[in-house]
């Protein structure tokens, strides 16, 4: 057992409790870091910071299970909510950013591009109904769509159906 400078130890206060490995007085290597609320972070620490690879579940189930930096989600992995939704891909900084695909539990479908938390830029989104849009969008204030090129495509299932959207509306 350590003495919280180096070496395994434990740390407790009224809104955590740390078990791990501690490096010059600070949380360093592996440990696991509880909340009183009983959300869990389990993983690599480094300088105080989540910071490498590890688990961080959260009491309302929701579950992310990937890189850190700084105490923010960064790199590529997964995270599964309590709802049952699902998004597999990168995080920087704490929001999805970059490419990822998101699951919804429903059935729906959205593989493409992330900035800043919010679907931005080329992407494929497909309907549980097998109904499908492959193009660009901008999600402003994350609902109203904005298509953005000529090369924005809907395809229909049921009718097997592509109209084309651009400046000009819909072509089939």
């Amino acid at each position: 057992m350590g003495d919280c400078n180096d070496g395994y130890s434990e740390k407790v206060s009224k809104s955590f409790t740390y078990k791990g490995e501690f490096k010059d007085g600070v949380m360093s290597g592996y440990g696991i870091y509880t909340w009183s609320n009983g959300d869990y972070y389990d993983g690599m620490f480094k300088n105080d910071f989540f910071y490498g690879n590890g688990t961080m579940i959260y009491s309302s189930g929701t579950k992310y299970v990937g890189e850190w930096k700084y105490d923010k989600k960064h790199g590529q992995r997964t995270m599964i909510y309590n709802s049952g939704n699902q998004y597999v891909g990168e995080w920087k900084f704490g929001n999805k950013h970059g490419l990822g695909t998101f699951n919804w539990k429903n059935g729906d479908l959205y593989k493409g591009a992330y900035v800043d938390d919010l679907r931005n830029g080329n992407g494929t989104y497909t309907w549980k109904s097998g109904d499908k849009y492959d193009g660009a969008v901008t999600l402003i204030g994350g609902t109203n769509v904005s298509l953005t090129n000529n090369k924005n495509v809907f395809t229909f299932a049921s009718t097997n159906t592509t109209y084309s959207v651009g400046d000009g509306g819909l072509t089939q």
